[in-house]
């Protein structure tokens, strides 16, 4: 699948959600990045368990009415700051959301400079 339309996203229905152990080996940090289309603002709380338990997110907030969106990237935000993290808007109503340690081997910041808009 085009990462482009994963990260967006399509199709919405085929999404897979991953259980990612911390204490899993793996060769790239970029490997452990999800992908979330947010259909509900009720999706805030579970995604930030996601990032608080080391999940690197991509998420799409097209879905949202833009005061939703703005709430919940505020939120998301919030919990990165909180965990000394990073977020990145790679375009207009997509964000990664990330711990600093997820970024330790440069390939998040490497997926994140291939596929953010200019």
């Amino acid at each position: 699948m085009n990462i482009l339309k994963k990260m967006l996203g399509y199709p919405a229905d085929t999404q897979t959600h991953h259980d990612y152990n911390k204490k899993k080996q793996v060769n790239l940090q970029r490997d452990l990045l999800e992908f979330v289309k947010v259909t509900s603002a009720n999706q805030a709380i579970p995604l930030a368990d996601q990032v608080i338990d080391g999940t690197p997110l991509v998420v799409n907030f097209e879905e949202l009415a833009v005061s939703e969106a703005n709430q919940m990237i505020a939120f998301l935000s919030g919990v990165v700051y909180s965990i000394n993290g990073t977020n990145l808007q790679m375009q207009s109503k997509v964000f990664l959301f990330t711990a600093d340690e997820n970024l330790k081997d440069g390939t998040i910041m490497e997926f994140y400079q291939e596929y953010k808009e200019e």
